[in-house]
């Protein structure tokens, strides 16, 4: 039988050749990363506004607005502090986030196979980062992939070596409390593991088992949650809290549709987030891998908690408002297939042939590493790019022209596009930008802290006519973008 210590030993040699693999990944496919001008994504900008703003005095879902939870606020926040007016932070959060997902990724084959399938990691690595959920990097999903892959890592160790530990119990208890305080519809995975495990217990009889386990599982959740309910609480924000995260993520993100949960329509995204799996031509490829190698598993019980997992973790994923980066987090499930692939290569005369390995390897590596690169196109052809065509960098010129110190200013009717992060600004309105929350007030809100003349510039995509305020540029790259410059400047 394995044993605990037997699995948890991971090389030096390993964790380096891994870490080289995290680095290239994320740096070719995250906009966060040095090669690309900016990470221009619209959420990610939203999410680092909030971030740095935590560190500045500001209290989410209080002052300012966004729907995601506060542990990710809290990342962001620490990539603001490498990098204040730049991703530069927010990519070295990433590299971190990519090498523990790969890391215990690898752990978790290590279950099935030996050592040597560390050399198929790069094709997972090139096949999750290069993915069209991926986004332009730095997502909430991202950023819980290494909570997932421990998470289930946790799981399957459990169940080779014959039972769920207290300490196990309590980790997946930390983790899915990681993961609810990032964004709480991914933390489905955690779902699965107690749910297999009591079907076990009670079918054993073995019920101080059962409550042993579930008063760990339990008291994993508490420190961090504890540790949100305080820092609300300190800051009376409570309320806040609950009506923003919890009431306004449920019954009012992405749709205005008078359907918007019921039956009919949970049913109908659920399907939706089967297409959105099917864009991603790479990782489908990788999931019907896996699923035929936890298929050939003579431990059934083995395929069950896998089975049991992947349906806690994907039905919560898309209940409500299915968009393509809810994908990222199933890749978790991916690693597998690289056990098809190894045996694959293992029955191939001419990658087994002794002076081919030698220069075989790094060749199909460098054709995956191209493929991946063109299959994300829509992404990579900004690499190396100066990014001197991009609107926020226009608009950035022409806010911080004769300045040395950001102003205050605000987004209206638009998302976040980047405007407070490339100059470095802390907004002081509440609604600082749009958000796909559709809140009745959020445009009242911006339009009194306008009216009031508090911001010096605004920035939206549409004609204004406030009193006090003249336009003062108009950009043009696709999408109309005009400034607004208040006429006592």
């Amino acid at each position: 039988m394995l044993t605990t210590s037997s699995i948890q030993q991971v090389t030096k040699r390993e964790i380096l050749i891994i870490a080289a693999i995290a680095f290239v990944a994320v740096t070719i496919f995250s906009t966060s990363s040095f090669l690309y001008p900016f990470n221009s994504w619209v959420d990610a900008n939203c999410m680092f506004t909030v971030g740095k703003s935590v560190f500045c005095g500001k209290v989410p879902y209080r002052d300012l607005m966004d729907h995601k939870g506060l542990l990710l606020h809290l990342i962001y926040g620490i990539g603001s502090l490498i990098s204040f007016r730049s991703f530069f932070g927010v990519y070295v959060l990433e590299l971190i986030a990519g090498f523990v997902f790969l890391l215990y990724s690898y752990k978790a084959l290590l279950l099935f196979t030996d050592r040597k399938i560390l050399y198929y990691v790069p094709l997972l690595a090139l096949g999750v980062y290069s993915a069209w959920s991926f986004e332009q990097g730095a997502s909430a999903e991202e950023f819980c992939l290494p909570f997932l892959s421990m998470g289930l890592y946790i799981g399957l160790k459990s169940e080779k070596v014959g039972g769920l530990t207290g300490k196990d119990a309590f980790l997946l208890g930390f983790l899915a409390s990681c993961v609810f305080w990032i964004k709480y519809t991914i933390v489905g995975l955690f779902i699965g593991p107690p749910l297999y495990y009591l079907f076990f217990y009670v079918r054993n009889k073995d019920y101080a088992g059962l409550l042993r386990s579930a008063a760990f599982f339990l008291m994993g959740l508490i420190p961090l949650s504890l540790g949100v309910v305080c820092y609300f609480a300190f800051n009376h924000a409570l309320a806040d809290m609950w009506t923003v995260y919890f009431y306004d993520n449920i019954f009012h993100y992405g749709t205005t549709s008078e359907y918007h949960g019921s039956l009919p329509r949970v049913v109908h995204n659920e399907l939706v987030g089967v297409k959105l799996i099917l864009y991603n031509p790479v990782l489908v490829c990788m999931f019907i891998g896996s699923l035929i190698v936890l298929l050939s598993q003579k431990n059934k019980r083995l395929l069950c908690c896998c089975g049991v997992c992947f349906l806690s973790a994907y039905v919560p994923l898309f209940v409500g408002n299915p968009i393509r980066y809810y994908v990222l987090p199933l890749v978790i499930f991916a690693p597998f297939s690289l056990l098809m692939v190894r045996s694959w290569c293992s029955r191939s005369k001419i990658l087994q042939a002794g002076n081919n390995k030698r220069f075989l390897y790094p060749a199909f590596l460098s054709i995956a590493l191209v493929l991946g690169i063109f299959i994300k196109f829509d992404t990579t052809r900004g690499l190396l790019s100066n990014g001197m065509d991009n609107p926020t960098f226009k608009i950035r010129n022409i806010i911080m022209e004769r300045r040395e110190t950001p102003p205050v200013m605000i987004e209206y009717g638009i998302m976040d596009i980047g405007v407070y992060t490339v100059c470095g600004s802390i907004p002081e309105c509440k609604n600082f930008c749009h958000l796909n929350l559709n809140l009745s007030d959020e445009m009242e809100v911006q339009n009194k802290y306008i009216e009031k003349e508090q911001p010096l510039y605004i920035i939206s995509n549409r004609i204004l006519t406030f009193n006090g305020y003249k336009r003062v540029s108009f950009d043009a790259d696709g999408k109309p973008y005009f400034v607004y410059r208040l006429n006592a400047l």
